[in-house]
């Protein structure tokens, strides 16, 4: 299929990988797909190296969940460990898109997004039913029409902004493989190479490269039976052609590819059944195997490092109704990487959360995307650092840290060398490319994986802004971990030192970064933890923002309420109400921090004084005082002696005057002279001498001297 005009590939907002700053240049040059394959002992330059070794952990990191969310799914990731996907609203919500970047931004309701490129850029579809391009960086999303027909779907895009997918035809004809680039829809045709007498049902679209090389499915068929085969289509040579992927097998897909192009899928011997997953190289395709206890397997997602990802399934099972019957629907997830194909539940923690069973893909720092439990997860491979796996740490890993450490740096700059893959999943701990001091640092420590803190922040307020949740080392060594979020929910703080931290946030009402007077924070009180060795999880850390309410009830020594009590409230807020009718009184509304709550009342006087009060975590309530009637008259009764009891608690001191004992009852306007301040500085032995009321026993001053 020749074209003329061609459209001419134009990258907005173009931002490259290290490693593919070496391989795209490689991929422009070649006119065709066998010019490719001449180049690819040359790409395969820079893939050397050790690699992690099958049996490999991971640790699992949740995405955070928009507000109301009940369910979400990835379905793509970039090497950045950018995802997009879609959530579901609780209690059967409307289904929506989002982005991932660190957070999680809501791209609204009727947006389906299914794939990301390494610059960001967003394919999938409308609610309406065309395929659309977004652009995060801008915040256009583009409708791309169809090839006539009145609905579209975009499964696969490029760093050209290149997208692939399927298209409904204006007539009866089934649906075709479409490509859209430079502002127009090509439809990419059917495959040439089929047998004679072999017809083409439909053809969709799975995937494109950086080189422009397409792969997909189309459904063939003679004779009254129809099954599906790959193809391949190389977008960058003018004259190129659908063709049936070479390799021998009957039926399959061709799934997704990398930008090496190499391909997975799967294929099979017959046409009648499933097969095995595939990892073809250009000219060869290499059946995959599958996992115990599967019949059969399916490669989802690959890396440029041809680490594939897939799901495995087919078995006998055993029903009380049937006996032993066949089932296609008990699905595990494998990872295939140096040889050799593994259940990827075996290399995650137990308590995960349930089973893995569909990847949706997989990147070349090897984080892995999946479903798990109803959530988006991605897991992460730890990094060991150990260059020559030899199980230990040594001099020989350092010399490979000082072959690896170039300084930060800021992609793209084709003016440094490439660093190798290798280097970034030995030596990357803080995953931005680069390998530089901050990586050092976390070598030096020989911390294998982080630790992960998983918990909630809430807030209830009006106040907007970023929430920033950060972990403090409690031994003041200078180690601070942080994390943030667009809105209320879950975080995942990853904290790369064993030690206590303690557990603190704030909204960033004003945008500065820092904590602000009036701005909604959480202090680290009942928020401390201890991060226990590499990987160690501290989970269900709860941060209340607040805002936060404070109730208690004000009575008489008789228990009836006292109403019209004046409560003062005096802290990061400071407020003042009055006791109701019965007795109770509440502020809400509050900041969380430190408080002081006092009642007064010119005729009474109150047990405790006040309560001295930290609001974080949650609401308090039960904040009780008990209020008493301030005698009238003159003050009427003095003794002295020797003290001979106190009790703090029933705010009473006991005062031996000759055998004659006496308890005075000190309150808030007691006047304390001499050598005690409060009642809990009075000892038994003091000298004491007070002034009271004689009809309550009230102490209004009272003066003491030390024991002896």
């Amino acid at each position: 299929m020749t074209r003329a005009n061609s459209p001419v590939r134009v990258s907005a907002n173009l931002t490259v990988l290290p490693q593919q700053q070496a391989i795209i240049p490689l991929l422009r040059d070649s006119r065709g797909f066998g010019a490719l394959l001449r180049k690819m002992a040359l790409c395969a330059l820079f893939f050397t190296g050790t690699i992690r070794a099958v049996g490999q952990e991971y640790f699992v990191t949740h995405l955070p969940p928009m507000q109301d969310e009940s369910t979400s799914v990835g379905f793509a990731i970039n090497n950045y460990g950018h995802v997009v996907g879609e959530w579901t609203q609780a209690g059967g919500g409307q289904t929506s898109g989002y982005y991932y970047d660190g957070q999680k931004h809501d791209l609204g309701p009727g947006v389906h997004p299914r794939a990301i490129s390494d610059n960001g850029l967003v394919a999938g579809y409308l609610d309406s039913g065309e395929a659309f391009l977004y652009d995060p960086a801008t915040g256009v999303l583009e409708s791309l029409g169809t090839l006539g027909g009145p609905t579209s779907i975009g499964v696969g895009i490029n760093i050209f902004g290149e997208v692939v997918g399927e298209s409904q035809m204006p007539t009866s004809t089934p649906n075709r493989a479409f490509l859209f680039s430079g502002g127009l829809m090509v439809d990419l045709g059917v495959p040439t190479n089929l047998s004679p007498g072999y017809t083409v049902d439909y053809t969709k679209a799975n995937g494109i490269n950086a080189a422009g090389l397409v792969v997909g499915e189309a459904l063939v068929g003679s004779f009254g039976e129809a099954w599906a085969v790959p193809f391949l289509f190389d977008w960058g040579d003018p004259d190129a052609t659908m063709l049936k992927l070479t390799g021998d097998y009957s039926s399959g897909s061709a799934w997704a590819l990398n930008d090496v192009g190499h391909i997975v899928g799967w294929a099979s011997s017959n046409i009648e059944t499933w097969g095995r997953a595939f990892l073809h190289d250009g000219s060869a395709m290499t059946n995959l195997g599958t996992i115990p206890g599967k019949s059969y397997t399916i490669a989802t997602a690959v890396s440029n490092l041809d680490e594939v990802v897939g799901q495995a399934f087919g078995e006998w099972v055993w029903l009380p109704c049937c006996g032993s019957v066949w089932s296609n629907n008990i699905k595990r997830a494998f990872v295939y990487k140096d040889g050799a194909m593994v259940d990827l539940n075996t290399l995650i923690p137990s308590d995960a959360g349930g089973t893995v069973t569909v990847p949706t893909g997989i990147n070349d720092s090897g984080k892995i995307l999946t479903p798990l439990g109803g959530e988006t997860v991605i897991l992460t491979p730890i990094i060991t650092a150990d260059s020559d796996d030899d199980g230990d740490l040594d001099i020989f890993d350092f010399a490979a840290f000082a072959d690896c450490n170039g300084g930060p740096r800021s992609d793209p700059d084709p003016t440094l060398p490439m660093l190798s893959p290798n280097c970034i999943r030995l030596f990357d701990f803080d995953l931005d490319y680069d390998i530089d001091m901050a990586d050092f640092v976390r070598f030096q420590i020989k911390i294998s994986q982080p630790g992960i803190v998983t918990g909630t922040v809430e807030y209830t307020g009006v106040d907007q802004g970023v929430i920033y949740v950060v972990a403090s080392d409690s031994d003041g060594d200078g180690f601070d971990y942080s994390t943030s979020l667009d809105s209320p929910g879950a975080f995942v703080l990853e904290v790369w030192r064993t030690g206590d931290y303690d557990v603190t946030a704030f909204l960033d009402a004003n945008g500065n970064g820092e904590v602000d007077t009036g701005e909604p924070f959480a202090p680290s009180i009942d928020n401390s933890i201890q991060v226990i060795g590499e990987g160690g999880l501290v989970a269900n850390v709860l941060v209340d923002l607040g805002p936060y309410s404070v109730q208690g009830r004000i009575t008489h020594g008789d228990g009836t309420p006292a109403s019209g009590v004046t409560v003062s409230f005096d802290g990061p807020s400071i407020e003042a109400t009055t006791t109701d009718t019965d007795g109770v009184y509440s502020f809400s509304g509050l900041l969380g921090g430190g408080y002081t709550v006092t009642p007064s009342d010119p005729a009474r006087y109150f047990y405790p004084f006040d309560v001295v009060l930290s609001l974080v975590g949650g609401d308090s309530v039960g904040i009780d005082f008990e209020a008493h009637d301030l005698p009238t008259g003159e003050v009427d009764g003095q003794t002295s002696g020797l003290v001979s009891g106190v009790d703090p608690g029933a705010f009473s001191i006991t005062i031996d005057d000759g055998g004659i004992l006496t308890t005075v009852f000190v309150y808030a306007e007691t006047v304390f002279s001499g050598a005690a301040g409060a009642v809990e500085e009075v000892t038994v032995g003091h000298a004491i001498e007070a002034q009271y009321h004689t009809s309550t026993n009230l102490a209004v001053q009272i003066d003491t001297d030390p024991p002896g």
